[in-house]
């Protein structure tokens, strides 16, 4: 029933907003949270509505707070000055670099993809924007 199913998703879009929001919940629990939910966001976002009619029931948009919680982890994770530092630790060992920076690339590329489908705000990818265009121009 697709009405049950939308109830079930709901709950899920909830728990994870309230574990991006928790400041007890590990950066690691946290980004693993932003990359399924950044999945989920694309197959039931709004654009559900135009390209599948028929399930259109299904479709989420995601909160304001959730939209916030989720840029500050995606943040947090990419742009931080400790997540800087983490990576100018590990230059010496090319495996850990790769699995660092793929990491990144994942949470970031999630949440851009949530901005390009319009599911999140521009307004709250800008910061993440300024930041890059910050290191690029240094």
């Amino acid at each position: 029933d697709l009405k049950e199913l939308r109830h079930q998703f709901l709950q899920f879009v909830k728990c994870s907003e309230a574990i991006l929001t928790d400041q007890n919940v590990s950066l690691f629990v946290k980004e693993a949270v932003v990359t399924v939910l950044s999945d989920a966001l694309i197959v039931y976002g709004p654009q559900l509505k135009k390209t599948k009619p028929k399930v259109a029931i299904l479709s989420v948009s995601p909160s304001e707070v959730l939209q916030v919680a989720m840029r500050d982890v995606v943040y947090q994770i990419v742009c931080s000055a400790d997540s800087v530092e983490t990576a100018n630790e590990s230059w010496e060992d090319p495996e850990k670099i790769a699995k660092i920076l793929l990491s990144r690339r994942k949470v970031l590329t999630g949440f851009l993809k949530l901005v390009m489908y319009r599911n999140v705000e521009m307004i709250h990818a800008c910061p993440i924007f300024a930041q890059y265009v910050k290191v690029r121009s240094n």
